[in-house]
């Protein structure tokens, strides 16, 4: 079920931290995630859809004036 727009980023949050560390986990082990046909389509997707994400982030950067700064607004690549 779709979040609600109020809170659709922090329940996505949630979620892809809790996929990035069942990721993280299996690399640490030397283990391939052994994914069905379903959910290996849904990886890929979900990786389109960060990638499209990202462009968007960027593109929203650039309209940004860099006065935005002093509000604690922070990057993407900040988090990283």
């Amino acid at each position: 079920m779709p979040s609600m727009t109020y809170c659709m980023f922090e329940n996505t949050t949630l979620e892809m931290d809790q996929i990035l560390n069942t990721l993280e986990e299996a690399l640490e082990r030397g283990q391939d995630l052994k994914l069905s046909r379903d959910e290996q389509y849904a990886y890929d997707r979900l990786v389109f859809q960060c990638k499209r994400f990202l462009r968007f982030q960027d593109l929203k950067t650039e309209e940004v004036d860099l006065s935005d700064s002093c509000y604690g607004y922070i990057d993407a690549d900040d988090l990283v």
